[in-house]
């Protein structure tokens, strides 16, 4: 009976273990959903990334921090922004096979503290094969408001969006485990 116990007490911090998320906890990231939209075109295959910023450390001020998240001139094509908080100034930079160039989704902070809930969305036309994934992104000062020159203070690569649905199951089988080792 003591050792059952023991078993079911261990549990929660297995399970957090299992859900805590890796890496540097200062590390601000970016997360995306992809979606696929109804195709308007003929031959062209339209989706839809929704981002969502978590800033972690990083203090986004007024005219002086944004983001930027690079389209791959090869995979991406036809950016089109809509859908982002009055908080943010949203550039799209289309990407360019004749240069080459790549892509730019570029959201400069208006104020400080900027609303990051808010989705950041873009619709584009896929070039590559299967589903678009991840995508490299800097965040970054300007050394002038406004008009300076941009300073990477960060770099990364966005990150899909974690599935509730994997913390319960691994959470199920953690609990069914103990279940069914527990003495009869």
């Amino acid at each position: 009976m003591r050792v059952a116990l023991r078993s079911f007490a261990l549990l929660p911090v297995l399970a957090l273990a299992l859900v805590a998320p890796v890496g540097p906890a200062e590390a601000a990231a970016i997360y995306f959903e992809v979606t696929d939209l109804p195709d308007v075109n003929p031959g062209e295959d339209l989706w839809r990334y929704s981002y969502s910023v978590d800033p972690a450390g990083t203090a986004f001020s007024a005219g002086v921090t944004g983001f930027a998240v690079a389209f791959d001139e090869g995979l991406y094509t036809a950016l089109s922004a809509f859908s982002a908080s009055f908080d943010w100034d949203i550039l799209v930079l289309q990407p360019d096979l004749g240069i080459p160039d790549p892509g730019l989704y570029d959201g400069l902070a208006l104020v400080n503290s900027p609303d990051t809930g808010t989705p950041f969305e873009v619709d584009f036309v896929w070039l590559g094969s299967g589903t678009p994934g991840s995508q490299p992104f800097e965040i970054y000062e300007l050394e002038i408001p406004i008009y300076g020159t941009p300073v990477t203070i960060e770099t990364g690569v966005t990150l899909p969006v974690p599935e509730p649905a994997l913390a319960a199951l691994a959470l199920a089988g953690l609990l069914g485990l103990a279940v069914t080792r527990a003495p009869r």
